[in-house]
């Protein structure tokens, strides 16, 4: 595992591309990848808590290397927000999967509704 570099943004688009994922949004600048298998982000922001998101694996890999690598990514952005100083982590998922992983982890699953917004073509 490692640092995610604008090298890898190929891999991960086709890993979304196969997922048959939207391909808009830019991931952070914080993330980690273990080549080949999955990535995952961290977002900051300027209170005390950082967000996960986009975490996404590679399809063609087996489940049992995904969901290894998964945990160990998700396991390493805490650690990393936590050195930040951040206090709190939200996590968006969509996926059954990952609900549970997060809530393995000590993660508290809250219902909200997720309002979003395409901006890039101006007021509207």
């Amino acid at each position: 595992m490692r640092l995610f570099l604008d090298t890898d943004l190929p891999e991960l688009k086709q890993w979304m591309d196969d997922r048959g994922l939207e391909t808009k949004q830019k991931p952070s600048t914080v993330g980690l990848i273990e080549p080949g298998v999955a990535a995952g982000f961290l977002y900051i922001t300027d209170s005390n808590l950082a967000l996960l998101d986009l975490f996404i694996t590679n399809p063609k890999v087996p489940f049992d290397e995904r969901d290894r690598a998964i945990y160990k990514i998700g396991e390493s952005l805490e650690d990393l927000a936590r050195e930040m100083g951040f206090e709190c982590l939200i996590w968006f998922t969509k996926n059954g999967n990952m609900v549970m992983r997060g809530i393995n982890k000590g993660f508290k699953a809250e219902i909200f509704t997720v309002l979003r917004k395409d901006i890039t073509d101006g007021p509207k």
